[in-house]
């Protein structure tokens, strides 16, 4: 009995058993499943036993343990589930055995035969175990035993914490236990309700830290010693407040600390305040000008006028800051020396008044600085005027300033410059190599043009040059000359030569011509050319022309030159040539062919070729040989080739004839002689094939539609009892008007997306055969229907039951027509008649679009546009589908629909259902009426939401990335933008819910190649593992949420524009290791949480279950 009924047995109701078989351990013969409701006006149900042999009978099987207010029975029910009725009361047998087979412990379907009461819970029920491994997830009370082997009697009710028991030990052994307990000796023990943190292991828990006062040995919790908080191996190392650690590791009161204490825990001082150092548990004075000590007699630091010697500070003059051992700044008017402040006046003089560690910088208004950095009297300087503390001009034109400021007189000079330099010497004087006015002497002389002041002379006489305004004698054997190292022109039988004047030589030899007045051949004598060094040499032998030792340009008459230039050859060793040229041979005889200069045989390239062209290829063989690719083949190697001419095969056997090429021969049918035989056998062949044709296709017809028939269900009318309408088709009969679809049980809706099937009958009752199929709407959306068959002949009197398959694409209601198509063979007459065709589908996931209402358009993202929007009286967000889209992009919909398709968390944002109708596709979830996490960045500021409220949302969100990771899945694009918020109110239980699961995948398919990949997260929420291409995991989405509590907690962007203008700037700053700073209004406990989710190595971050734990954590302090 299933849960849409109820069974009820009124007192003094007897029920009758007659011939009743012994059903044992099977299931009752009245069974209640689960929903389905027994009602009993009496505590015992009467039931007379005829020729039935065994004392009881299982009567009444429940699936459900039953209670006292569900039934009368329950004090008769054995383990709750199972009444038996007896033969005999006074024998009563309370066993009750059920065999497991696997699967599910608590579903009867993992046993024998299937026993609706299996297993029931009692002291005297027993479970024979078929296998070696039986998994608990129930409490039961009761025996376990392996088919005859009888075990351990394991009850597993609420104090023993078993989860996995394995039969094929000896002594039942456990091998998992429940939550809050561990393993030991096959029996789970539970672990120490002190435990605060526990440790999941494969088999069971351990612990990993207890409450205050307590410290872990492994499942237990051990007290720690009095006033004591943390404690290891029973010795205190933190004490409570008012206590300090004692030598025994126990906590000892302590005194009371004075107000110079900065930093007391557990009852001892650690730091005290600047200038105080901790002495007996106190804050005791360093002492004078001290601010950091040991003791009141040895210091440390100083403060910053003072300086530290022997460990003790002294007090400096004129100091504004020091460190321990130096003096750094002075007041103003002091410079350092010696670690001392001097003043500067006593080093710079009176009229200094800025000045460094080594000059004076600046004098008053009559101060002049001279070389030693000192200020003097401007008249002492003997300078006319200053600007800045230095000299601007002397007295006198003819003084310059000098290293000293002082202005100076400079010799001989009219006019000088600051630097001492002379702009105007006086008369007869002259500049000399140091720019100094010196006097002239003997300018006159040699000299052949004087300057117009006569004082100087410009031009000399030939054989003379001016230096320093006096005339010298040029080089030997130099005529003229620009200088004494540069000569123009050189005297007779000399010549020039790098400027200077060189003797003529005796290496004019051979020479015909010299250049005029140099040492070098211009033009040599036959069979001589010109070195590099003008001298002549002999040219190589035979040679008529040269102009290198090696080569040669022309040869002798009778001699022709290689192409080198290296060799002249005799035209006596051109032979086989019949034209010579001083080139080398222009034609060869026959049978030869030139070759770098020389003639060359043919055979000697190719054997047997009797001539050939000027690269030495074959062009023709001897007699009896075929030129076959520039070789030459004799006749006998050619295949049925009996004449060769001109190099070629011209004649063959019989049934053969040379090719196109005339190099083999190939055979060559002879038609006249074969075309009889080939007429004669095409006929016999053609009356053969045509006999088989025809019966082939007589019998395959005569199966075919045999097999056919063999399928239908085609029947007589006549010897039929089914009832058969009329139709507005003359003489064309059905069953029934409406075709309607319905599931297993009558009320039950048809499934969606498989075929439902249901039989119509169409009879003709008229005399002439008649051809009937259906046809429907073609490419409806919402279903496809097809029948079987699709058409068939009736003949009179005939009828055939048509099977209608019909598969829904989504949830609907469908309401349509199909129609009925006839035609009549004899008159040709074709006539149809509409069909109802009606079916409800079941609810899935796969939504009919014509519920969807659109509101509001809300956004727009790259391929789809989302509407807020009403389904069957719920807001929802309707995400459409652009109308192009790419494959990818389809694919990316499919797998979201998929995902969420899986997901059924508090947590993660509510899936209706998707439209998968081309042009339509869309998917419908929740509506959050605040948006997105971002969208509240963006529309509030931080003072409108509280950090209790951002910790609320990042919690849920938490709560809901620990749901996909416990089931294996990766989100790979958490961003505020993924996260939606539904309430404000922080005391509601959900806050926030996640989205967006286009990029989620399975761990398990990724393990393979889990790589940065396209449309895969957001560039800087992304994983540095991810930026860099690698393989990643979990940990992955965790990097990604610590990104977005730091912008949550902070309440803005968390990469400025200002600083990570480019996208690459992030992920560079994200793969060198380096992480964003605290932000001012981020908690430090929340900052801490971030810092470790984002931690560089993988294997370090915090995984999901640990971050919960935390934010729960931080939640509390707010």
């Amino acid at each position: 009995m299933t849960s849409k009924y109820s069974l009820t047995i009124g007192e003094g109701v007897t029920i009758n058993l007659n011939n009743m078989t012994t059903n044992g351990d099977k299931t009752g013969l009245i069974q209640i499943q689960k929903g389905g409701i027994f009602i009993s006006d009496t505590i015992n149900i009467k039931v007379n036993f005829n020729n039935y042999q065994d004392n009881y009978i299982n009567l009444i099987s429940f699936q459900e343990v039953q209670n006292s207010s569900s039934t009368p029975l329950f004090n008769k029910l054995l383990g709750g589930k199972l009444y038996r009725s007896y033969l005999n009361s006074n024998n009563v047998d309370t066993t009750v055995t059920c065999t497991y087979i696997s699967g599910n412990f608590d579903d009867y379907n993992s046993y024998d035969n299937q026993v609706l009461h299996c297993p029931p819970s009692s002291v005297n029920s027993t479970i024979v175990i078929q296998n070696t491994k039986l998994e608990q997830n129930i409490n039961f009370i009761g025996e376990m035993r392996k088919t005859t082997d009888t075990y351990k009697m394991v009850s597993f009710n609420e104090e023993n914490q078993c989860l996995l028991f394995y039969p094929n030990l000896k002594d039942g052994s456990c091998h998992l236990c429940k939550n809050d307990s561990y393993l030991s000796s096959g029996n789970c023990e539970v672990i120490s309700s002190k435990c605060i943190t526990l440790y999941k292991k494969q088999t069971s828990d351990v612990c990993e830290a207890c409450e205050t006062g307590s410290e872990v040995d492994k499942y237990q919790c051990l007290p720690c010693p009095t006033n004591c908080l943390h404690c290891a191996k029973g010795k205190c190392v933190l004490c409570d407040k008012e206590y300090i650690v004692d030598v025994n590791r126990n906590c000892e009161k302590v005194l009371v600390y004075d107000d110079n204490s900065l930093l007391i825990i557990s009852g001892k001082t650690i730091k005290c305040n600047i200038g105080y150092f901790i002495k007996s548990n106190k804050c005791e004075n360093c002492g004078e000008n001290c601010i950091n000590c040991n003791n009141e007699s040895s210091c440390k630091i100083c403060d910053s006028k003072s300086l530290l010697k022997n460990g003790v500070c002294t007090l400096q003059n004129r100091v504004i800051l020091s460190n321990n051992n130096n003096l750094i700044v002075c007041e103003n008017g002091y410079y350092n020396i010696e670690n001392t402040c001097q003043s500067c006046s006593n080093k710079y003089g009176e009229l200094c008044s800025l000045w460094d560690t080594h000059n004076c910088l600046k004098c008053t208004l009559n101060g002049v600085i001279n070389n030693e950095g000192k200020c003097i009297e401007l008249i002492q300087s003997s300078c006319i005027q200053t600007s800045n503390s230095f000299c601007n001009g002397c007295k006198q034109v003819s003084n310059f300033i000098n290293d000293s400021g002082v202005c100076t007189s400079n010799s001989n000079c009219l006019f000088s410059n600051k630097n001492e330099k002379c702009l105007l010497c006086e008369n007869n004087t002259f500049y000399d190599n140091t720019s100094m006015c010196v006097s002239l002497t003997n300018q006159e002389e040699n000299c052949d043009r004087m300057n117009k002041e006569q004082d100087r002379c410009i031009h000399c006489l030939t054989g003379y040059f001016v230096s320093n305004y006096h005339c010298e004698n040029c080089s030997e054997n130099c005529l003229d000359c620009l200088d004494f190292s540069t000569c123009l022109s050189c005297t007779e039988n000399h010549f020039l030569k790098y400027g200077k004047c060189f003797s003529n030589s005796e290496v004019i030899t051979n020479c015909k011509k010299l250049l005029p007045s140099k040492s070098i051949c211009a033009f040599c004598e036959s069979h001589f050319f010109r070195n590099a060094e003008g001298e002549c040499k002999n040219c190589i032998e035979n040679c008529n022309e040269c102009n290198t030792e090696k080569t040669c340009l022309s040869c002798f008459t009778n001699y022709f030159l290689l192409t080198n230039n290296t060799q002249c050859i005799s035209y006596d060793l051109l032979v086989n040539c019949e034209f010579k040229s001083q080139s080398g041979c222009l034609k060869c005889s026959t049978g030869f062919y030139q070759q770098n200069q020389f003639c060359v045989s043919c055979n000697s390239t190719t054997f047997n070729c009797s001539t050939c062209g000027t690269t030495g290829i074959c062009t023709s063989c001897v007699e009896d040989y075929v030129l076959i690719d520039s070789k030459c083949y004799s006749k006998s190697s050619i295949e049925n080739c009996v004449e060769v001419t001109n190099s070629k095969c011209t004649k063959c056997t019989f049934w053969h004839t040379p090719n196109y090429s005339n190099t083999s021969c190939h055979t060559k049918v002879v038609w006249w002689v074969i075309l009889i035989g080939v007429i004669f056998v095409l006929i016999i062949l053609t009356i053969v094939v045509s006999f088989v044709l025809f019966f082939s296709v007589k019998i395959s017809h005569h199966y075919q539609t045999k097999k056919v028939y063999e399928n239908m269900c085609i029947f007589d009318v006549r010897k039929s009892n089914i009832r058969f309408t009329e139709t507005s088709i003359a003489n064309v009969f059905v069953n029934k008007n409406e075709i309607e679809f319905e599931g297993k049980n009558d009320e039950e809706a048809i499934p969606v997306d498989r075929e439902s099937r249901e039989l119509f009958c169409v009879g003709n009752f008229g005399k002439n055969t008649i051809k009937v199929q259906f046809s429907s709407k073609e490419d409806t959306e919402k279903y496809s229907i097809r029948t079987e068959p699709l058409v068939i002949t009736l003949k009179k009197n005939k009828a055939i039951e048509f099977e209608i398959f019909i598969q829904p694409k989504c949830s609907c209601k469908i309401e349509d027509k199909i129609t009925l198509f006839s035609v009549d063979f004899k008159s040709g007459i074709t006539a149809e008649t509409p069909i109802n065709l009606v079916a409800i589908t079941q609810i899935s996931t796969k939504l009919d679009y014509e519920e969807l209402n659109e509101d509001k358009k809300l956004g727009e993202g790259g391929f789809g546009i989302v509407y807020k929007g009403t389904f069957r009286g719920n807001f929802v967000a309707i995400k459409k589908m652009k109308l192009t889209i790419l494959d990818d992009q389809n694919k990316e919909f499919e797998n979201e629909v998929s995902m969420l398709d899986k997901f059924r968390n508090e947590y993660i944002v509510h899936f209706y259902g998707a439209v998968f109708i081309p042009n339509k596709m869309c998917m419908v979830t929740e509506f959050a009426e605040f948006g997105s996490l971002q969208d509240l960045m963006n529309h509030k500021i931080s003072e409108e939401v509280t950090m209790k409220l951002r910790l609320k949302i990042m919690l849920d969100a938490a709560k809901g990335i620990s749901y996909l990771h416990e089931n294996g899945i990766l989100h790979r694009d958490i961003k505020p933008d993924n996260i939606l918020a539904f309430s404000l109110d922080v005391n509601e239980k959900v806050n926030a819910k996640l989205t967006d699961f286009g990029s989620a995948r399975n761990v398990n398919l990724l393990m393979t190649n889990m790589t940065f990949t396209k449309g895969i997260g957001s560039p800087k929420y992304m994983a540095p593992e991810v930026l860099e291409q690698m393989k990643y995991k979990k940990s992955a989405d965790i990097y990604s949420f610590a990104i977005t509590m730091f912008e949550c907690f902070g309440w803005k962007e968390a990469y400025p524009i200002d600083t990570f203008k480019y996208t690459w700037k992030i992920a560079e700053f994200v793969i060198s290791g380096n992480r964003l700073k605290k932000r001012q209004e981020t908690p430090t406990e929340c900052y801490e949480i971030i810092q470790s989710c984002w931690d560089q190595n993988p294997k370090e971050r915090l995984q999901i279950n640990g971050v919960v734990d935390r934010l729960q954590n931080c939640s509390d302090l707010f």
